[in-house]
């Protein structure tokens, strides 16, 4: 379902595109955990979007904005990220903010699955590998999880980029298949309970 602002043209876009990563999520993860899934706008003042239980706030102005436009990548990419929040937080809870990671990595490294599914490219994975170590000094870097990363001034390049990134590398080291397998059974294992790095 999506909810557009007053005024906006019918968001055909996004319905599109929130019906094809739901359906992609389905499949990686075998089903999704809620009977529904709405967009919501917010305004753009919040200067974020959000991934509450079978909803996502999406700023309002992406509701503008069509596949053909330049901004569209974004869009898709911050749609893929929340609606991975759905898993990663929603179904499989985190005990406090020191987890974080367990929700926007989990959510992010989700989203670049996505990306690489329909583009057929890796560069969504890429650009965030590349943009955290190249925005990260290296004495300012830290563990992904823990209580020193929560008030490091690179907290989204570290708990977000670096942290999907060693999701991948996993999947690497341990083969696709394998770690997918992985990954399904920690979603199912978890599901309706919090979840912690050890």
């Amino acid at each position: 379902e999506v909810y557009a602002p007053a005024g906006a043209a019918p968001a055909a876009g996004l319905l599109d595109l929130g019906q094809a990563v739901r359906a992609y999520y389905s499949e990686l993860y075998q089903g999704y955990p809620f009977s529904r899934l709405a967009m919501t706008p917010i305004s753009d003042d919040a200067g974020v979007a959000i991934g509450p239980q079978a909803n996502i706030f999406l700023p309002a102005s992406f509701y503008r904005f069509t596949p053909e436009d330049d901004l569209w990548p974004t869009i898709r990419q911050t749609v893929a990220h929340e609606i991975g929040h759905q898993y990663f937080f929603n179904l499989v809870g985190i005990l406090d903010a020191e987890e974080a990671w367990l929700s926007e990595s989990f959510a992010e490294y989700s989203a670049t699955r996505f990306d690489a599914e329909l583009t057929g490219t890796e560069d969504h994975r890429r650009t965030n590998a590349w943009t955290y170590l190249y925005e990260v000094p290296p004495e300012l870097d830290e563990a992904v999880f823990g209580e020193a990363v929560r008030a490091n001034p690179f907290y989204f390049q570290i708990v977000y980029l670096k942290g999907s990134n060693v999701l991948h590398i996993f999947r690497r080291r341990l083969g696709a298949d394998r770690f997918d397998e992985a990954m399904r059974d920690y979603v199912s294992a978890f599901a309706g309970q919090l979840s912690t790095t050890p």
